[in-house]
């Protein structure tokens, strides 16, 4: 379980970024080869992603190859159509935290009931 909201928190935290990369003027090549830097513990994942990007494949089609959540991959390749590829990113990333920080409240705000139950049958 915990692993699950560890690698959630750097999907958003690696769209956040990568969006503001290549809003800042950086390219996918730039970017990918900063990004390392950034996510030690990821660098294995982000070098599949780069071969993937050298090989000629769209950036969705390479987060694809790694199992990246698939609504995402959908919607990053429809920019990569439309155009506008930084911006998207970034707003995924931003969806990505806003859905982590609700599932973390939604949690502490059905510890209390579980406890007073739990409480009452002890």
């Amino acid at each position: 379980m915990y692993k699950l909201r560890q690698q959630a928190q750097f999907y958003a935290d690696f769209l956040q970024l990568l969006g503001r990369l290549l809003e800042n003027g950086f390219s996918l090549q730039q970017a990918f080869a900063f990004l390392p830097i950034v996510f030690p513990k990821q660098r294995q994942w982000l070098n599949q992603v780069n071969q993937a990007l050298e090989k000629g494949d769209s950036l969705a089609v390479s987060l694809a190859h790694v199992d990246f959540p698939t609504d995402y991959v959908g919607q990053i390749e429809l920019t990569e159509l439309q155009g506008n590829l930084g911006q998207c990113l970034w707003h995924l990333g931003q969806i990505q935290s806003i859905r982590q920080k609700r599932r973390r409240e939604i949690r502490g705000v059905l510890a209390y009931p579980l406890f007073l139950l739990a409480f009452l049958g002890a």
